[in-house]
């Protein structure tokens, strides 16, 4: 029986791809480093930061959710690999024909393998992460709930309160800029997906979805306005600094992401949205590709957006809000063209046919 499509968790990745661009806006375009401080701009400008940081944490726990019910095929992910090079070659192509100055002769290089070489972390850290998918649901689906919950409880504790307070990434977690972490998110999804319904903890979290996520999300932000340059004094000479919560192991933003994926698992959207966003989610990956590119997001989107802190203190929120929403749709319209092309070119179908035939798929 084929299961039903979970619009809701779709919707989540349009969401959390623009929370995304949001980050961007604010830390590449030059706003945070460039508002003015204690003013209601930095106020501001730092709780659109809070607010928005648990988006890359939805991803990975969608991961899980969606993978430790599906059958995970290594073509999937070849696939996703092509449009990878897809992106990296081309827009190197297009960026030394607008631009040669600009492009190095490493970036082409880079571009041919954007994943041994990082163009691009999240990806990097996903290719990793599909490998392991398999023995992840294996755990997921054989070993018991309690065990499970223990478990995982204490990695997030030990991950979060180790990288928060003593500021050291000796479970070399990298903040979250990694495969560890994505991994832990794969779990953390799978078991809200298998036992979602009598995890205490999550149900809480679940019932009071958005007075979670604003608290989670002001606490990081709180502590930023609070905590003076010095930080807060801890071990010996060790300080927390005041930014320490804008981390995606931290409480906050484990707590805000989980709040966030909460509110989207339990939409149901209407007929009419649910066609606008199978329409839209597809292209959600092209918009991370397009604005991350490293010669994009450091000559384009760099100190590109300096201009929003002279704006009106009050209409800060919507000028960013709105810089990101035409980012994501410009890039988002250019990944649908890319989408035709690549159904034109049968290149999901190719790349399971390729699998099969060496006994994968």
């Amino acid at each position: 029986m084929k299961q039903e499509r979970e619009y809701g968790i779709d919707a989540l990745r349009i969401a959390a791809m623009w929370m995304v661009v949001i980050l961007h806006v604010l830390l590449q375009g030059g706003v945070l480093e460039n508002v003015e401080k204690g003013s209601f701009r930095y106020m501001t400008a730092w709780f659109l930061e809070a607010a928005a940081y648990g988006a890359i944490n939805c991803y990975g726990l969608i991961s899980g959710y969606v993978g430790v019910k599906t059958r995970h095929r290594i073509s999937s992910a070849a696939a996703l690999w092509i449009q990878v090079v897809f992106y990296s070659v081309g827009l190197t192509v297009i960026m030394h024909v607008l631009m040669p100055d600009i492009v190095p002769a490493v970036s082409w290089i880079n571009g041919l393998f954007p994943v041994s070489l990082g163009y691009y972390w999240y990806f990097s850290a996903y290719v990793f992460l599909s490998f392991l998918i398999p023995l992840l649901n294996c755990v997921l689906l054989n070993a018991p709930e309690k065990e499970l919950t223990v478990s995982l409880s204490a990695v997030l504790l030990l991950l979060s309160i180790n990288a928060c307070a003593f500021q050291r990434d000796v479970f070399l977690a990298g903040r979250g800029y990694g495969a560890l972490w994505l991994m832990v998110l794969y779990l953390v999804g799978g078991m809200i997906r298998l036992y979602g319904d009598s995890l205490k903890a999550y149900q809480w979290i679940r019932r009071h979805a958005v007075i979670v996520f604003l608290l989670a999300a002001g606490a990081a932000w709180g502590m930023k306005m609070l905590v003076g340059e010095q930080g807060i004094p801890f071990i010996g000479d060790k300080a927390i600094p005041a930014d320490a919560m804008y981390s995606y192991v931290s409480p906050s933003m484990i707590l805000s992401s989980i709040a966030l994926f909460s509110i989207f698992a339990d939409w149901k959207p209407g007929e009419r949205t649910c066609r606008w966003i199978g329409r839209i989610s597809p292209g959600a990956f092209g918009v991370y590709l397009i604005h991350t590119h490293p010669l994009v997001y450091r000559h384009c989107l760099g100190f590109a957006f300096t201009q929003l802190v002279h704006v009106k203190a009050y209409l800060l929120p919507f000028a960013v809000l709105g810089v990101a929403s035409a980012i994501f749709a410009v890039c988002a319209a250019i990944d649908l063209l890319r989408g035709k092309l690549f159904r034109l070119l049968k290149i999901k179908e190719r790349c399971q046919w390729a699998f099969e035939r060496i006994g994968l798929s």
